[in-house]
């Protein structure tokens, strides 16, 4: 039952989370196989880096349906070869070239608000948000946007984040039944329609992906070479160069570029317009740099501000996904309190309650950007306990 509490949100469609329940002390053994720690200062131990190899659960990544992807690697080198290709499009440099995509995606934004408040119209900015981080992303894996912002409505939005939903609200089933994403890859496209005909934009997807990746690769002068391409370099084993590893990292990059970046925009949107005395404390601070409406601020000039990065750290905090992804030390005995893990155990935790731990973060549910200020002016460090990215070797790649 701890392990079923520990992935299951309760049945409500907005998912929240409560209290769990009192068990025996900190360390769990949550099922047969794995140990849950619930202490913050075990985190980096668990989520390591620095040359200590960590792997993946193997019965965890069994229910995600992009096999192939970096994020569903199991093995330690096989990830850091996985991921090599893809390194240098997250890079500070590679985001900071693309500033002018990004400012391009923001004005078309921006436009759409205009419209709207001249008509006097209701928007809901979550769609909005989903439809400029996903023209962001595609531009990206494509070196061409899928053209969401140019939608009056955006309702083409709307695929990505059903994917997502329909999508992940499977995962739970799928990590105790690992055969069902396996078969759903196996069988034909045209019959899965007839099998789950919900899914259908999740298919529609996959065929997209897989038709965008050929037009990609067709052109090999292209100005400037895209994920695609790096996947596909010939540096790059043969093995790793299927056509179903290309489908499963684009389907995980869009779908992760997407949702998570949008679901923070909005969170961090809905608290500042709730409290106008943050959001005109924001504002102040952002006509240092940006004076006029039509100015324009680079990522170099925003992130020497400390309020907007205390909004972000927020909102970051407060939206993480309550995920409990298990780590396993191949070669290496984890100690905690006088326990001794052996190698090969699949050990987690989850950052949900890091971020709402009141002895870390006084008052957790509320969205007080003053906390990161106040902090910083005492010395302390309050982001070591900032993980929405998780940390170590395995830590999210977009997380620039």
């Amino acid at each position: 039952m701890s392990q079923v509490w520990l992935n299951a949100p309760n049945s409500n469609e907005s998912m929240q989370w409560t209290e769990p329940p009192r068990l025996q002390g900190p360390i769990v053994r949550i099922n047969p196989r794995e140990v849950h720690i619930a202490d913050p200062s075990m985190y980096d131990e668990i989520y390591a880096g620095y040359g200590r190899k960590r792997e993946k659960d193997p019965r965890m990544v069994s229910s995600y349906a992009s096999s192939y992807a970096a994020l569903a690697t199991v093995d330690h080198d096989l990830h850091r070869a996985r991921r090599a290709p893809l390194n240098p499009f997250f890079s500070k440099k590679a985001v900071l070239e693309l500033s002018g995509v990004v400012q391009e995606k923001v004005s078309l934004l921006a436009w759409h608000l205009e419209r709207v408040h001249a008509e006097q119209a209701v928007f809901a900015l979550s769609t909005a948000f989903t439809a400029l981080t996903g023209d962001i992303i595609t531009h990206y894996l494509y070196g061409k946007d899928n053209g969401y912002l140019r939608e009056k409505d955006l309702v083409k939005r709307n695929i990505v984040w059903d994917i997502l939903a329909k999508g992940t609200s499977a995962c739970h089933l799928f990590r105790f039944f690992p055969i069902i994403p396996a078969l759903t890859k196996a069988l034909p496209i045209w019959l899965m329609r007839l099998v789950r005909p919900a899914l259908s934009n999740v298919y529609d997807m996959q065929e997209q992906i897989s038709r965008q990746s050929d037009e990609v690769l067709a052109h090999e002068g292209a100005k400037r070479r895209t994920i695609y391409h790096a996947l596909s370099d010939p540096s790059v084993p043969a093995s790793e160069r299927s056509v179903s590893r290309l489908r499963d990292e684009s389907f995980i990059v869009l779908l992760g570029g997407t949702e998570s970046t949008a679901a923070t925009l909005t969170l961090a949107t809905y608290h500042l317009l709730r409290n106008k005395d943050l959001y005109l404390k924001l504002r102040q601070e952002l006509q240092q740099v940006m004076p006029k409406p039509t100015s324009e601020a680079n990522w170099a000039q925003l992130e020497r501000l400390p309020y907007l990065t205390a909004v972000i750290n927020e909102a970051l905090r407060l939206g993480a996904a309550a995920l409990r992804p298990a780590r396993v030390a191949p070669t290496e005995t984890l100690y905690y309190k006088g326990y001794e893990i052996p190698p090969g155990t699949p050990v987690s935790t989850i950052s949900y309650f890091i971020h709402r731990n009141p002895a870390i973060f006084p008052d957790p549910e509320s969205f007080d950007p003053e906390r990161w200020i106040q902090a910083a002016e005492r010395g302390d460090n309050l982001t070591k306990y900032l993980v929405p990215f998780t940390r170590g070797s395995r830590i999210c790649i977009g997380m620039k």
